[in-house]
C-alpha cells in the first residue's frame, strides 16, 4: 500500500506537466526542442560573470560541507586560470551514491571517476570539445560529487550553473547564448549572481530572457557576493547605520534602484567562503542570516506551484518581446522610408538643377557665339582697305591741278581725322560688345577682353619753307604720292595693331566658347554618373523598404500566433485536465479492482489540484480565459 501512495504522489501532477510541455512546445519564442529539467524538483539556474563566487554559492546551496567547498571549486575549473571563464556549458551538480565522482556528458553514459586529477582533465577536454563545436548539446553536463561531501544525502533542487556570456571566449559565444536562452525560461528560479562592487552589471545585462528580470521578483533573485566589502558598507556597519539584515538589504535596494530607475525586486547580499570568516562577528551574523534565508526560501519552494504559476510571465514576455521587435522593425522601416523619400527628392533636385544649369550654359553659349560673330565682323572691317585707298585718290584728284600746298595739307588732315574717328568707332564698338560678354560670363576677367585705342596717326604735312622745290607739276605729284604712301603706311600700322589685339581676343572668345561646350559635356557626364549612383542607392533603399515591410508583416503574423497561443495557455491545462478526467472515469468502471481504486484515488484530488493550478496561473491582460471558465471546465 505504501508503494501505491508513493506512485500516486509521483504521478499525481503528470497531466499538468504534460499540459505545460504542450504549451511551451508550441511557442516560437522559445526553443522547445532538446532537454527538459527534472519536473519533480525546483530548478534553479545561476547566471553571472566569472570570479564572483558562483561555484562557491552553488556548492553552498547544495549543502556541500564547508571544508570541501574550496577543494571542489579548485578542480572544477578544469585547469582554467583565475579570471577566465570556467563554466563552458550548462553544468548540474548532484549527490553521488558512492564516494566516487560521476561525470555524465550530453548523450553519453555516466562515467565513474575516482580522482580529482582525472575529473580535472576531463573537464579541460570538455572545454576544448565545446570550443571546437564537437559538443553543442543544451543538455547539462552532470557532475555527481561524493556523498560524504554533503550535509544530507538528498538534494531537493536541481541547480544549473549557466555559462556567463560576459566572460565567454569568442568561439563559445553562440553556444553560451543558446544555453542561457534555453534554460532561463525552463528554470523556476534564476539567481543572478554578481559582486556587490559592480551594481551596474544588473542594469546592463543584454541576454534576451534576463533583460527584464526585475519585473519577476518571484522568479529572479539577485545574489550579491562580497556584499560586505565595499567601503560604504563597512563604514555603515561601523557606525551602526546598518545593524541588521533589513538595514543591509534596504541599503542595496536603494543603490540598485537608483541604477535601474525602478525597484530591484528580491536581493540577497551575502558573503560566502573564506571571506565570511574575515568579517566582524556582527557582520558575520547578518551575512549568515541572509544566506540562511536564501537557503530556506529555495528549500521551501513548492515545485508544483512554481512549475505552473510562472507561466503567466511567458505571456507578458511574449507581449514585451513582440512589442519591442515590432517597434525596432517599425523604427528601421521609418528610417528606411525617410531615406527613400530623401533620395527621391535628391534625384528630383539633381534633375532640376542640371536642367537649369544646362539651359543656362546653352543660353550663354548661344549669346556668346552671336557676339563672337559680331566681334569678328567688327575687327575684320579694319583690313578692308580698298575703300580707304579709293577715297584718298578721290580727295587728291581735286587738289592735283591746284598745285596748292595748303589744299594738299588740308586733304590729308581730313583723311587723318576721318581714319582716327573710324578706328575709334570700331574700337568702341568692339569694346562695347566685349563689355556685354563680360557681364554674361562670370568666369571671364574684364581686363582680358578690351581692345586698346591705337593712338594718333604719325604724319608730317608739307613744309612751307620748301615751296620753290615743288613748282613743277612733276615735283608736286611726287610729293602728293609720297604723302599718300606715308599716310597708308601709318594707317596700316595702326590698323594692324588694333587687328592683332582684336584677333587675340577673338581667339580667347573661341576658347571660352569651346569651354562652354566642354562644360556642357562634363555636366552631362557628371549628371549621368550622379544619376546612376542615385538610382543604385534608390534601388537599394526600395529593396530595403520592401524587405522591412515583408519582415514587419511576417513578424506581426509570427508574433500574433504566439500571442494567441499565450492568451490561451490556461486552455492547455483545462484540455489536459478534461482528458485526464475522462481517462480516470473510464478506469473507474474497469473490472480490475486495483485499477478502479487507483482511478478513484486520482479522481479524489484531480479537481482540487486542477483548480489550484489553473487559478495560480493568473490572468494577464488580453487573456480571454478567466478563473470562472476554468472552474466551469472542472
Amino acid at each position: 500500500m505504501r508503494e501505491l501512495f508513493i506512485e500516486f504522489e509521483q504521478n499525481r501532477y503528470e497531466w499538468a506537466f504534460d499540459a505545460k510541455h504542450d504549451f511551451m512546445s508550441r511557442f516560437q519564442l522559445y526553443d522547445a526542442e532538446g532537454v527538459t529539467p527534472d519536473q519533480e524538483k525546483v530548478v534553479l539556474s545561476v547566471y553571472g560573470p566569472t570570479q564572483v563566487g558562483k561555484t562557491t554559492l552553488i556548492l553552498n546551496l547544495l549543502g556541500v560541507k564547508e571544508e570541501a567547498i574550496d577543494e571542489i571549486s579548485s578542480f572544477l575549473r578544469g585547469k582554467r586560470e583565475i579570471g577566465q571563464s570556467a563554466t563552458v556549458t550548462v553544468t548540474s551538480y548532484s549527490v553521488s551514491a558512492t564516494e566516487d565522482y560521476v561525470l555524465t556528458l550530453p548523450n553519453q553514459q555516466p562515467e565513474v571517476i575516482q580522482s580529482t586529477d582525472i575529473l580535472e582533465e576531463r573537464l579541460s577536454a570538455l572545454r576544448v570539445d565545446v570550443e571546437a563545436g564537437r559538443i553543442d548539446s543544451l543538455a547539462p553536463v552532470r557532475i555527481a560529487l561524493p556523498k560524504s561531501y554533503f550535509e544530507q544525502a538528498d538534494v531537493a533542487i536541481e541547480l544549473l550553473d549557466l555559462p556567463g556570456i560576459e566572460s565567454a571566449e569568442e568561439r563559445e559565444l553562440r553556444h553560451v547564448e543558446r544555453c542561457v536562452n534555453h534554460w532561463i525560461p525552463r528554470s523556476h528560479i534564476c539567481l543572478i549572481v554578481n559582486g556587490a562592487g559592480d551594481l551596474t552589471f544588473l542594469r546592463d545585462i543584454g541576454m534576451t530572457h534576463l533583460q527584464h528580470w526585475y519585473d519577476y521578483p518571484d522568479n529572479f533573485y539577485v545574489v550579491l557576493t562580497r556584499a560586505y566589502s565595499p567601503e560604504s558598507v563597512k563604514r555603515r556597519l561601523r557606525d551602526k547605520s546598518i545593524s541588521n539584515e533589513s538595514d543591509l538589504r534596504a541599503y542595496y535596494h536603494r543603490e540598485i534602484g537608483d541604477i535601474l530607475g525602478r525597484p530591484p525586486g528580491t536581493v540577497y547580499p551575502v558573503e560566502i567562503g573564506a571571506s565570511m570568516h574575515r568579517l566582524e562577528p556582527d557582520a558575520r551574523e547578518i551575512a549568515q542570516s541572509i544566506l540562511n534565508e536564501l537557503r530556506a526560501r529555495i528549500e521551501q519552494t513548492d515545485y508544483r506551484h512554481v512549475s505552473f504559476s510562472f507561466l503567466t510571465g511567458y505571456y507578458a514576455e511574449v507581449v514585451r518581446q513582440s512589442d519591442e521587435e515590432i517597434r525596432h522593425i517599425t523604427e528601421d522601416l521609418d528610417v528606411a522610408e525617410r531615406e527613400l523619400v530623401g533620395l527621391k527628392e535628391n534625384m528630383e533636385e539633381l534633375v532640376e538643377k542640371t536642367k537649369e544649369r544646362l539651359e543656362d550654359i546653352g543660353s550663354q553659349e548661344k549669346q556668346l557665339i552671336k557676339k563672337i560673330k559680331g566681334f569678328k565682323r567688327a575687327f575684320e572691317r579694319i583690313h578692308h582697305r580698298k575703300n580707304d585707298e579709293t577715297m584718298i585718290d578721290t580727295e587728291l584728284k581735286e587738289v592735283k591741278q591746284a598745285k596748292s600746298k595748303t589744299a594738299l595739307n588740308s586733304v590729308f588732315s581730313r583723311l587723318i581725322t576721318s581714319f582716327e574717328e573710324s578706328m575709334n568707332h570700331v574700337v568702341e564698338e568692339m569694346n562695347q560688345l566685349l563689355s556685354t560678354i563680360y557681364f554674361e560670363l562670370d568666369q571671364v576677367d574684364s581686363s582680358r577682353l578690351r581692345v586698346s585705342h591705337p593712338g594718333e596717326v604719325q604724319f608730317f604735312s608739307w613744309d612751307s619753307s620748301k615751296v620753290d622745290r615743288y613748282l613743277s607739276q612733276k615735283n608736286y605729284e611726287s610729293q602728293m604720292t609720297w604723302m599718300k604712301n606715308r599716310f597708308l603706311d601709318e594707317t596700316t600700322r595702326l590698323s594692324e595693331l588694333v587687328y592683332n589685339e582684336a584677333e587675340h581676343i577673338y581667339k580667347q572668345l573661341q576658347d571660352i566658347s569651346e569651354t562652354f561646350s566642354s562644360d556642357r559635356v562634363r555636366l552631362d557626364i557628371r549628371y549621368t554618373h550622379e544619376m546612376d549612383m542615385l538610382k543604385a542607392e534608390l534601388n537599394e533603399a526600395e529593396q530595403s523598404v520592401i524587405q522591412l515591410q515583408e519582415r514587419l508583416t511576417s513578424t506581426k503574423e509570427r508574433w500574433q500566433e504566439d500571442l494567441v497561443h499565450a492568451q490561451q495557455y490556461r486552455s492547455f491545462f483545462i484540455e489536459h485536465f478534461v482528458k485526464r478526467q475522462q481517462e480516470l472515469l473510464r478506469q473507474a468502471t474497469s473490472d480490475d479492482i486495483q485499477e478502479r481504486y487507483n482511478a478513484g484515488l486520482y479522481l479524489y484530488t484531480l479537481g482540487r489540484d486542477a483548480e489550484e493550478i489553473i487559478q495560480a496561473l493568473g490572468c494577464p491582460n488580453g487573456n480571454e480565459t478567466s478563473h470562472d471558465s476554468g472552474r466551469r471546465a472542472l
